[in-house]
């Protein structure tokens, strides 16, 4: 993916199942949807 949003996309998948570490990862990063 190309642009400012640059997100493991493993991570985003895990994000999506409900993985606690995860969200904490995704939450804490400069993520603009």
């Amino acid at each position: 993916m190309n642009g400012p949003l640059a997100v493991d996309t493993n991570a985003v998948i895990e994000y999506r199942a409900g993985d606690p570490d995860v969200c904490r990862l995704v939450e804490g990063a400069d993520i603009n949807l």
